[in-house]
Protein backbone atom coordinates (compact mmCIF):
# COMPACT_ATOMS: atom_id res chain seq x y z
CA UNK A 1 0.00 0.00 0.00
CA UNK A 2 1.28 3.61 -0.90
CA UNK A 3 2.49 4.72 2.53
CA UNK A 4 1.16 8.36 3.62
CA UNK A 5 2.11 10.52 6.50
CA UNK A 6 0.47 10.21 9.34
CA UNK A 7 0.25 10.81 13.24
CA UNK A 8 2.83 11.03 15.74
CA UNK A 9 4.16 7.40 16.24
CA UNK A 10 4.12 5.35 19.23
CA UNK A 11 6.96 5.94 21.46
CA UNK A 12 9.48 3.19 21.45
CA UNK A 13 8.60 1.85 25.33
CA UNK A 14 5.08 2.05 24.41
CA UNK A 15 5.32 -1.36 23.41
CA UNK A 16 5.14 -4.39 25.99
CA UNK A 17 5.81 -8.14 24.84
CA UNK A 18 3.03 -10.56 25.33
CA UNK A 19 5.88 -12.90 27.49
CA UNK A 20 6.01 -9.97 29.83
CA UNK A 21 1.91 -9.99 30.66
CA UNK A 22 2.17 -14.08 31.10
CA UNK A 23 5.39 -13.94 33.22
CA UNK A 24 7.05 -11.72 36.04
CA UNK A 25 9.57 -9.39 34.37
CA UNK A 26 13.22 -10.35 35.22
CA UNK A 27 14.72 -7.93 37.81
CA UNK A 28 17.63 -7.37 39.08
CA UNK A 29 20.03 -5.42 40.80
CA UNK A 30 21.75 -2.49 39.25
CA UNK A 31 25.03 -2.15 40.51
CA UNK A 32 26.89 0.94 41.28
CA UNK A 33 29.71 -0.30 38.69
CA UNK A 34 26.83 -0.43 36.34
CA UNK A 35 25.81 3.01 36.67
CA UNK A 36 28.45 5.62 34.66
CA UNK A 37 28.13 8.01 37.70
CA UNK A 38 28.17 5.54 40.37
CA UNK A 39 25.41 5.21 42.79
CA UNK A 40 22.57 6.54 42.27
CA UNK A 41 20.15 3.11 41.25
CA UNK A 42 22.07 0.88 43.45
CA UNK A 43 19.08 -0.11 45.62
CA UNK A 44 16.44 -0.33 42.96
CA UNK A 45 15.04 -3.44 41.48
CA UNK A 46 14.48 -2.91 37.21
CA UNK A 47 11.87 -4.07 35.53
CA UNK A 48 14.04 -5.72 32.62
CA UNK A 49 10.99 -5.01 30.16
CA UNK A 50 10.60 -2.25 27.55
CA UNK A 51 9.47 0.31 30.20
CA UNK A 52 12.06 -0.75 32.61
CA UNK A 53 14.62 -0.35 29.31
CA UNK A 54 12.95 2.82 28.77
CA UNK A 55 14.21 4.68 32.19
CA UNK A 56 17.54 2.88 32.20
CA UNK A 57 18.27 4.96 28.81
CA UNK A 58 17.71 7.94 30.45
CA UNK A 59 19.70 7.38 33.46
CA UNK A 60 22.78 5.13 32.19
CA UNK A 61 22.47 5.53 28.65
CA UNK A 62 22.59 3.35 25.61
CA UNK A 63 25.69 1.56 25.65
CA UNK A 64 25.32 0.60 29.96
CA UNK A 65 21.86 -0.91 28.65
CA UNK A 66 22.76 -2.94 25.73
CA UNK A 67 25.38 -4.62 27.96
CA UNK A 68 22.75 -4.95 31.21
CA UNK A 69 20.24 -6.77 29.22
CA UNK A 70 22.54 -8.93 27.43
CA UNK A 71 23.27 -11.10 30.67
CA UNK A 72 21.92 -14.45 30.67
CA UNK A 73 19.60 -14.19 34.01
CA UNK A 74 20.28 -17.93 34.55
CA UNK A 75 23.84 -18.30 34.38
CA UNK A 76 24.90 -15.11 35.09
CA UNK A 77 27.40 -14.93 32.00
CA UNK A 78 27.33 -12.25 29.30
CA UNK A 79 25.58 -13.18 26.08
CA UNK A 80 26.96 -11.83 22.80
CA UNK A 81 27.02 -8.37 22.82
CA UNK A 82 25.43 -6.70 19.87
CA UNK A 83 25.37 -3.45 18.74
CA UNK A 84 22.45 -1.36 17.98
CA UNK A 85 23.33 -2.01 13.99
CA UNK A 86 23.40 -5.72 14.48
CA UNK A 87 19.97 -5.58 16.41
CA UNK A 88 18.27 -3.50 13.52
CA UNK A 89 19.83 -5.10 10.98
CA UNK A 90 17.71 -8.57 12.28
CA UNK A 91 14.85 -6.59 12.51
CA UNK A 92 14.24 -5.46 9.54
CA UNK A 93 13.57 -8.35 7.85
CA UNK A 94 10.94 -8.90 10.80
CA UNK A 95 8.97 -5.32 9.81
CA UNK A 96 8.37 -6.57 6.30
CA UNK A 97 6.73 -9.70 8.06
CA UNK A 98 4.69 -7.70 10.14
CA UNK A 99 3.58 -5.15 7.92
CA UNK A 100 2.24 -7.75 5.46
CA UNK A 101 0.08 -9.24 8.67
CA UNK A 102 -1.43 -5.66 8.89
CA UNK A 103 -2.17 -5.32 5.39
CA UNK A 104 -3.85 -8.43 5.62
CA UNK A 105 -5.95 -7.77 8.57
CA UNK A 106 -6.95 -4.01 7.24
CA UNK A 107 -7.96 -6.20 3.76
CA UNK A 108 -10.39 -8.74 5.53
CA UNK A 109 -11.85 -5.89 8.01
CA UNK A 110 -12.46 -3.92 4.60
CA UNK A 111 -14.70 -6.97 3.80
CA UNK A 112 -16.16 -7.32 6.79
CA UNK A 113 -17.13 -3.14 6.70
CA UNK A 114 -18.65 -3.56 3.21
CA UNK A 115 -20.78 -6.92 4.81
CA UNK A 116 -22.09 -4.29 7.10
CA UNK A 117 -23.14 -1.81 5.23
CA UNK A 118 -24.76 -3.93 2.90
CA UNK A 119 -26.29 -6.11 5.09
CA UNK A 120 -26.79 -3.92 8.57
CA UNK A 121 -26.86 -0.23 7.86
CA UNK A 122 -29.09 -0.26 4.75
CA UNK A 123 -31.96 -1.54 6.83
CA UNK A 124 -31.43 1.30 9.43
CA UNK A 125 -31.24 4.53 6.83
CA UNK A 126 -34.95 5.21 7.07
CA UNK A 127 -34.74 5.49 10.91
CA UNK A 128 -31.91 7.35 10.51
CA UNK A 129 -34.03 9.95 8.09
CA UNK A 130 -37.10 9.79 10.35
CA UNK A 131 -34.77 10.92 13.17
CA UNK A 132 -33.35 13.78 11.35
CA UNK A 133 -30.17 12.46 11.26
CA UNK A 134 -27.86 11.31 8.11
CA UNK A 135 -25.34 9.05 7.66
CA UNK A 136 -22.65 11.92 7.40
CA UNK A 137 -22.91 11.82 11.13
CA UNK A 138 -22.96 8.26 12.13
CA UNK A 139 -19.70 8.34 10.27
CA UNK A 140 -18.42 11.68 12.07
CA UNK A 141 -19.31 9.46 15.20
CA UNK A 142 -17.25 6.82 13.71
CA UNK A 143 -14.52 9.11 13.67
CA UNK A 144 -14.41 10.24 16.78
CA UNK A 145 -14.26 6.81 18.81
CA UNK A 146 -12.39 4.32 17.18
CA UNK A 147 -13.22 1.16 19.22
CA UNK A 148 -15.01 -0.60 16.59
CA UNK A 149 -11.10 -0.49 14.44
CA UNK A 150 -9.87 -2.54 16.88
CA UNK A 151 -12.04 -5.30 16.70
CA UNK A 152 -9.39 -7.80 16.29
CA UNK A 153 -7.04 -6.59 18.71
CA UNK A 154 -5.99 -7.97 21.75
CA UNK A 155 -7.66 -5.60 24.13
CA UNK A 156 -4.52 -5.90 26.60
CA UNK A 157 -2.11 -5.33 23.67
CA UNK A 158 -1.02 -1.21 23.91
CA UNK A 159 -1.98 -1.19 20.32
CA UNK A 160 -5.61 -2.28 21.07
CA UNK A 161 -5.05 1.09 23.84
CA UNK A 162 -3.16 3.13 20.59
CA UNK A 163 -6.08 2.32 18.25
CA UNK A 164 -8.90 3.64 20.70
CA UNK A 165 -7.52 7.01 21.47
CA UNK A 166 -5.86 7.69 18.22
CA UNK A 167 -7.74 11.68 17.18
CA UNK A 168 -7.62 13.31 14.19
CA UNK A 169 -8.65 10.64 11.67
CA UNK A 170 -10.42 12.36 8.80
CA UNK A 171 -13.68 13.13 7.93
CA UNK A 172 -14.49 13.62 4.21
CA UNK A 173 -16.20 16.45 2.52
CA UNK A 174 -19.08 13.99 1.35
CA UNK A 175 -19.64 12.64 4.83
CA UNK A 176 -20.42 16.39 5.80
CA UNK A 177 -24.00 16.71 7.95
CA UNK A 178 -25.98 18.32 5.04
CA UNK A 179 -27.33 21.56 4.24
CA UNK A 180 -30.88 22.65 4.74
CA UNK A 181 -31.48 22.23 0.89
CA UNK A 182 -29.45 19.17 0.54
CA UNK A 183 -31.13 15.90 0.32
CA UNK A 184 -32.11 14.06 3.12
CA UNK A 185 -29.22 11.80 2.98
CA UNK A 186 -25.91 13.39 0.98
CA UNK A 187 -23.99 10.73 -0.05
CA UNK A 188 -25.80 8.16 1.35
CA UNK A 189 -25.19 4.21 1.46
CA UNK A 190 -22.98 4.03 -1.58
CA UNK A 191 -20.14 5.79 -0.46
CA UNK A 192 -20.26 4.57 3.43
CA UNK A 193 -18.11 1.60 3.04
CA UNK A 194 -15.54 3.63 1.32
CA UNK A 195 -15.27 6.01 4.11
CA UNK A 196 -15.06 3.55 6.33
CA UNK A 197 -12.10 1.94 4.79
CA UNK A 198 -10.61 4.89 4.92
CA UNK A 199 -10.78 5.38 8.01
CA UNK A 200 -9.04 1.73 8.81
CA UNK A 201 -6.09 2.99 6.02
CA UNK A 202 -5.59 6.17 8.42
CA UNK A 203 -5.02 4.07 11.51
CA UNK A 204 -2.79 0.92 9.59
CA UNK A 205 -0.75 4.15 8.87
CA UNK A 206 -0.66 5.03 12.58
CA UNK A 207 0.40 1.48 13.54
CA UNK A 208 2.76 1.49 11.49
CA UNK A 209 4.29 4.89 12.25
CA UNK A 210 6.09 6.73 9.37
CA UNK A 211 7.93 4.70 6.92
CA UNK A 212 7.09 1.42 9.07
CA UNK A 213 9.18 3.19 12.18
CA UNK A 214 6.93 2.07 14.79
CA UNK A 215 7.25 -0.95 13.59
CA UNK A 216 10.92 -1.14 12.80
CA UNK A 217 10.86 -0.19 17.19
CA UNK A 218 8.87 -3.20 17.72
CA UNK A 219 10.52 -5.80 16.23
CA UNK A 220 13.88 -4.16 18.21
CA UNK A 221 12.44 -4.85 20.61
CA UNK A 222 11.48 -8.50 20.07
CA UNK A 223 15.02 -9.09 18.40
CA UNK A 224 16.66 -7.28 21.94
CA UNK A 225 14.33 -9.52 24.01
CA UNK A 226 14.27 -13.11 22.19
CA UNK A 227 17.48 -13.10 20.28
CA UNK A 228 17.10 -17.37 20.71
CA UNK A 229 14.05 -17.10 18.39
CA UNK A 230 13.80 -17.30 14.68
CA UNK A 231 12.41 -15.06 12.40
CA UNK A 232 9.10 -17.10 12.14
CA UNK A 233 9.03 -17.43 15.88
CA UNK A 234 9.07 -13.44 16.38
CA UNK A 235 5.94 -12.99 13.76
CA UNK A 236 4.20 -15.30 15.73
CA UNK A 237 5.00 -13.75 19.01
CA UNK A 238 4.02 -9.97 17.56
CA UNK A 239 0.70 -11.72 15.81
CA UNK A 240 -0.51 -13.42 18.75
CA UNK A 241 0.36 -10.63 20.99
CA UNK A 242 -1.15 -7.97 19.17
CA UNK A 243 -4.77 -10.00 17.47
CA UNK A 244 -6.81 -12.02 19.59
CA UNK A 245 -6.27 -15.92 18.80
CA UNK A 246 -10.17 -16.44 17.89
CA UNK A 247 -8.81 -14.46 14.33
CA UNK A 248 -6.13 -16.68 14.30
CA UNK A 249 -5.29 -19.94 12.03
CA UNK A 250 -1.88 -22.39 12.20
CA UNK A 251 0.27 -21.82 9.14
CA UNK A 252 3.46 -23.18 8.24
CA UNK A 253 5.16 -25.04 11.28
CA UNK A 254 1.95 -25.27 13.34
CA UNK A 255 2.84 -21.03 13.90
CA UNK A 256 -0.37 -18.60 14.31
CA UNK A 257 0.76 -16.53 11.64
CA UNK A 258 -2.29 -16.85 9.49
CA UNK A 259 -5.62 -15.26 9.99
CA UNK A 260 -9.09 -16.64 9.96
CA UNK A 261 -10.62 -14.61 7.26
CA UNK A 262 -14.19 -14.95 7.80
CA UNK A 263 -13.16 -14.29 11.62
CA UNK A 264 -11.55 -11.52 10.83
CA UNK A 265 -14.76 -10.32 8.45
CA UNK A 266 -17.54 -11.05 10.75
CA UNK A 267 -15.59 -9.23 13.87
CA UNK A 268 -15.88 -6.64 11.78
CA UNK A 269 -19.01 -6.73 10.78
CA UNK A 270 -20.05 -7.18 14.83
CA UNK A 271 -18.05 -4.33 15.74
CA UNK A 272 -19.77 -1.60 13.52
CA UNK A 273 -23.25 -3.30 13.79
CA UNK A 274 -22.75 -3.08 17.54
CA UNK A 275 -21.82 0.30 17.22
CA UNK A 276 -24.78 1.28 15.51
CA UNK A 277 -27.09 -0.24 17.48
CA UNK A 278 -25.97 1.84 20.19
CA UNK A 279 -26.47 4.99 18.40
CA UNK A 280 -29.81 4.46 17.11
CA UNK A 281 -30.87 3.24 20.78
CA UNK A 282 -29.34 6.95 22.20
CA UNK A 283 -29.15 9.55 19.61
CA UNK A 284 -32.46 9.85 18.10
CA UNK A 285 -34.21 10.39 21.82
CA UNK A 286 -32.17 13.44 22.42
CA UNK A 287 -34.81 16.32 22.43
CA UNK A 288 -37.51 14.36 22.70
CA UNK A 289 -40.56 16.39 24.50
CA UNK A 290 -42.02 13.69 27.28
CA UNK A 291 -45.38 14.42 29.70
CA UNK A 292 -47.17 16.47 27.48
CA UNK A 293 -49.57 19.48 28.54
CA UNK A 294 -53.13 18.95 27.62
CA UNK A 295 -55.65 21.72 27.18
CA UNK A 296 -59.06 20.78 26.20
CA UNK A 297 -57.65 17.65 25.49
CA UNK A 298 -55.47 18.56 23.23
CA UNK A 299 -51.40 18.25 22.81
CA UNK A 300 -49.59 21.61 23.09
CA UNK A 301 -46.05 20.28 24.15
CA UNK A 302 -43.60 18.54 26.76
CA UNK A 303 -42.81 19.28 29.78
CA UNK A 304 -39.08 17.74 29.72
CA UNK A 305 -36.70 17.45 27.12
CA UNK A 306 -34.70 14.29 26.98
CA UNK A 307 -30.90 14.69 27.25
CA UNK A 308 -28.22 13.43 28.63
CA UNK A 309 -27.98 11.80 32.08
CA UNK A 310 -25.01 10.91 34.49
CA UNK A 311 -25.43 8.79 37.14
CA UNK A 312 -22.51 8.51 40.07
CA UNK A 313 -22.02 7.82 43.63
CA UNK A 314 -19.89 9.63 46.28
CA UNK A 315 -17.48 7.92 47.82
CA UNK A 316 -16.47 11.02 50.10
CA UNK A 317 -16.50 14.56 49.78
CA UNK A 318 -15.58 16.18 47.19
CA UNK A 319 -14.88 12.81 45.34
CA UNK A 320 -17.56 11.05 42.75
CA UNK A 321 -17.38 7.67 40.98
CA UNK A 322 -19.01 7.14 37.57
CA UNK A 323 -21.65 4.29 36.98
CA UNK A 324 -23.32 4.74 33.82
CA UNK A 325 -24.88 6.78 31.75
CA UNK A 326 -28.26 7.35 30.16
CA UNK A 327 -31.12 9.46 28.40
CA UNK A 328 -34.00 11.48 30.82
CA UNK A 329 -34.98 14.46 32.10
CA UNK A 330 -35.09 16.11 35.54
CA UNK A 331 -38.88 16.53 37.54
CA UNK A 332 -36.82 18.27 40.41
CA UNK A 333 -33.51 19.44 41.00
CA UNK A 334 -31.83 18.57 44.25
CA UNK A 335 -31.87 21.25 47.04
CA UNK A 336 -28.41 22.27 48.91
CA UNK A 337 -27.05 24.61 51.15
CA UNK A 338 -24.10 27.21 50.75
CA UNK A 339 -21.42 24.57 51.46
CA UNK A 340 -23.06 21.96 49.14
CA UNK A 341 -24.59 19.63 51.49
CA UNK A 342 -27.81 18.06 50.00
CA UNK A 343 -30.99 19.75 51.65
CA UNK A 344 -33.56 17.80 49.87
CA UNK A 345 -32.65 14.88 47.31
CA UNK A 346 -33.65 15.87 43.20
CA UNK A 347 -35.51 13.17 41.21
CA UNK A 348 -34.55 11.65 37.83
CA UNK A 349 -36.30 10.05 35.22
CA UNK A 350 -34.24 7.48 32.88
CA UNK A 351 -35.76 6.89 29.76
CA UNK A 352 -32.99 4.57 28.47
CA UNK A 353 -29.89 3.27 30.01
CA UNK A 354 -26.72 3.75 26.89
CA UNK A 355 -23.59 2.84 25.81
CA UNK A 356 -20.39 5.07 26.84
CA UNK A 357 -19.14 4.73 23.91
CA UNK A 358 -22.16 6.94 22.37
CA UNK A 359 -21.91 9.64 25.21
CA UNK A 360 -20.07 11.90 22.48
CA UNK A 361 -22.58 11.74 20.23
CA UNK A 362 -25.28 12.66 22.75
CA UNK A 363 -23.70 15.77 23.36
CA UNK A 364 -23.33 16.48 19.60
CA UNK A 365 -27.12 15.82 19.11
CA UNK A 366 -27.82 18.27 21.67
CA UNK A 367 -25.40 20.96 20.68
CA UNK A 368 -27.28 20.87 16.75
CA UNK A 369 -30.71 21.15 18.59
CA UNK A 370 -29.11 24.16 20.22
CA UNK A 371 -31.06 22.63 23.20
CA UNK A 372 -31.12 24.92 26.27
CA UNK A 373 -30.29 24.30 29.84
CA UNK A 374 -28.22 21.58 30.96
CA UNK A 375 -26.15 19.61 28.81
CA UNK A 376 -25.48 16.87 31.11
CA UNK A 377 -28.17 15.68 34.21
CA UNK A 378 -25.94 14.39 37.34
CA UNK A 379 -27.44 12.41 39.69
CA UNK A 380 -27.05 9.90 42.54
CA UNK A 381 -28.81 6.10 42.41
CA UNK A 382 -31.03 7.17 44.81
CA UNK A 383 -32.46 10.09 42.79
CA UNK A 384 -33.14 7.98 40.07
CA UNK A 385 -37.28 7.84 40.49
CA UNK A 386 -38.16 6.21 37.36
CA UNK A 387 -36.49 4.00 35.09
CA UNK A 388 -36.53 2.76 31.44
CA UNK A 389 -39.25 -0.11 31.83
CA UNK A 390 -41.67 2.30 34.02
CA UNK A 391 -40.72 5.20 31.39
CA UNK A 392 -42.12 3.27 28.75
CA UNK A 393 -45.25 2.53 31.10
CA UNK A 394 -45.84 6.01 31.76
CA UNK A 395 -45.74 7.08 28.61
CA UNK A 396 -48.18 4.40 27.32
CA UNK A 397 -50.44 5.57 30.21
CA UNK A 398 -50.39 9.16 28.91
CA UNK A 399 -50.89 8.15 25.49
CA UNK A 400 -53.79 5.84 26.08
CA UNK A 401 -55.29 9.05 28.51
CA UNK A 402 -54.71 11.52 25.15
CA UNK A 403 -56.63 8.59 23.07
CA UNK A 404 -59.87 8.15 25.42
CA UNK A 405 -60.06 11.22 25.89
CA UNK A 406 -60.35 12.40 22.35
CA UNK A 407 -62.52 9.41 21.80
CA UNK A 408 -65.13 11.20 24.80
Amino acid sequence: MTKREGPERLPEHHYKPAHAARQPAYRRRVSPVEHPHGGGIDEHLIDLDPAGIFYLQRTIGNAAVTSLVQRDPVKGGPKKIRTEAEIEAAAKPLVGSMGDALDHWKNQSDWGIQNFVNEELEKRIDKLRSSGLTTGRFLQSLAGNLTWAAACFFPEAPIFAFIVGLTGIGVTAQASPPTATDPADKGAVSKMAEEMQGYLDQVEEAIRGKNDSSLLDRAKDLVLFHDELTQPELLELFITSTFMKEMLIPGVGGKLIRFNDEAVKKAQKEALKTRLQHFMEAVPLVGDETEPETVALQKLGGEYTLRLVEIYEVDKPGRSRHVRWGIGYETRPRETDLQGVTLKPGAVVVAKWISEDVVNDVLQRESDLKMSGQLIIGALPSEVVMGPGEFAAHEEELRQRMRYGRAG
